[in-house]
């Protein structure tokens, strides 16, 4: 601090609200299937009580990476609203096969950022089947 002027650090992630399929609410995933996996990055809005304003037009979708392998987003994005909150909200997909996703996997992290540089980071719960073995991927 220096004088009344704050200094704020630079690489602080916003933590964002995504949904990993959001089109199935158990965010059931098969690991050993080769699919697109659809992730909804959600619109934030304070003054509906959420932690941050984000508009989620503003999310690069080059920039994101998803799961344990860090795949990239390999859709084209759609905008509309998922949640039914009236705010924009952003659709990304990713390979199942090139995250990382393991069989046992409870949650999914997805970082990336918006296009003024800012880090985001969301984390999903989902639930794994269709696994053939116990360690889906290397």
């Amino acid at each position: 601090i220096v004088g009344h002027d704050t200094i704020a650090p630079v690489d602080c992630e916003e933590i964002v609200d995504i949904d990993v399929d959001p089109f199935n609410v158990s965010n059931i995933v098969r690991p050993d299937d080769d699919y697109q996996l659809t992730v909804g990055i959600l619109g934030m809005n304070t003054a509906d009580g959420d932690a941050i304003d984000l508009d989620a037009t503003q999310v690069d979708p080059d920039s994101l990476r998803f799961g344990p392998a860090a795949a990239p987003n390999t859709a084209s994005p759609i905008t509309g609203d998922l949640d039914g909150d009236s705010n924009t909200d952003l659709l990304v997909g990713f390979s199942m096969l090139d995250s990382g996703i393991a069989c046992g996997d409870t949650e999914l992290e997805m970082t990336g950022s918006l296009y003024s540089g800012q880090p985001i980071e969301g984390i999903d719960t989902i639930t794994t089947t269709d696994c053939e073995t116990g360690a889906c991927h290397p």
